[in-house]
């Protein structure tokens, strides 16, 4: 089960934040560890197929029964640093299985090698050709990192005169970084992880200390004019609870069609992780969620 290898990673993460190792060194390593866990079996009833993207080869799931009309892509987290499609087979293929969306579990490429705007320039990409493929009638969801790329995609879309997607699904998301933000505070004890990697962030995946104010990289600065609908998911034990409140706050006042989902007690991230009946009760208001917008 991918939770027992989530867990060991994240030790690894912390153990290194802690011990002061967090150098470049030490996020390679992580990233080779994630990259030889073993994704989830693709059961006989899902099609599986590869597709090549200028700098990755994302995964498409898709399932006979399934609309053809509409599709999720999905973006894992991992601090901008760590992560793959692989490593979140689990919840794609719940999607696919269980709410019915075909999906494409994506790549995308990493810092610190790679840093701001390479990630989201390659989730652009990717959903530049599902626009050619579906049409508009996407939905995009990610996890952590993830949420944050999912939610600035409209406004990377809004600058490079692409059509937005139709609806947004962000777990967890961070969405600014240059406030402390109470639950950063509240939480630092029930969610020292995320506390530590927040710390790195500006280091290791923003070139320019600017950078970190562009909606692209910082949803919450984003003009929401013509932003999508948007389920946000969160627990209350876990330091980015905030992002999520203050930019479902935001939404609200502007207008647009958004939802908050709050978990109790639930480690950062849950509902990626479907062993949880926290997340599955999140995930059957998601399909809802996405039933009333993609159609």
């Amino acid at each position: 089960m991918s939770f027992s290898n989530d867990m060991a990673l994240l030790h690894f993460r912390i153990q290194k934040c802690f011990a002061g190792e967090a150098t470049e060194q030490s996020f390679y390593k992580v990233q080779q560890l994630e990259e030889r866990r073993k994704g989830k079996r693709i059961p006989k009833d899902v099609s599986f197929s590869q597709i090549r993207f200028s700098n990755c080869t994302s995964e498409l799931l898709t399932k006979k029964d399934n609309p053809e009309d509409r599709i999720v892509m999905y973006v894992h987290g991992g601090g901008f640093t760590s992560g793959n499609a692989k490593s979140r087979r689990d919840i794609a293929l719940y999607v696919v299985e269980k709410m019915h969306f075909n999906v494409l579990n994506i790549n995308y490429r990493l810092a610190p090698k790679y840093k701001y705007p390479c990630a989201q320039a390659d989730v652009l990409e990717q959903y530049e050709y599902l626009l050619k493929e579906y049409g508009g009638n996407i939905a995009v969801m990610g996890e952590s990192a993830g949420g944050n790329l999912t939610l600035s995609l409209p406004f990377l879309c809004r600058k490079e005169e692409v059509q937005p997607p139709k609806a947004l699904v962000a777990i967890s998301p961070v969405v600014q970084y240059d406030h402390v933000l109470d639950s950063y505070i509240r939480n630092k004890k029930s969610d020292p992880i995320v506390d530590a990697e927040r710390s790195l962030l500006s280091e290791f995946f923003f070139e320019h200390r600017e950078d970190r104010m562009d909606p692209t990289a910082a949803p919450y600065y984003g003009d929401l004019s013509g932003y999508p609908p948007t389920q946000l998911i969160v627990s209350d034990s876990e330091t980015l609870l905030d992002d999520s409140r203050i930019f479902y706050q935001k939404l609200k006042d502007h207008r647009i069609p958004c939802q908050l989902i709050v978990k109790h007690n639930m480690m950062h991230a849950f509902a990626m992780t479907t062993m949880f009946p926290e997340t599955r009760s999140a995930l059957k208001e998601t399909k809802k969620f996405l039933d009333e917008v993609l159609h």
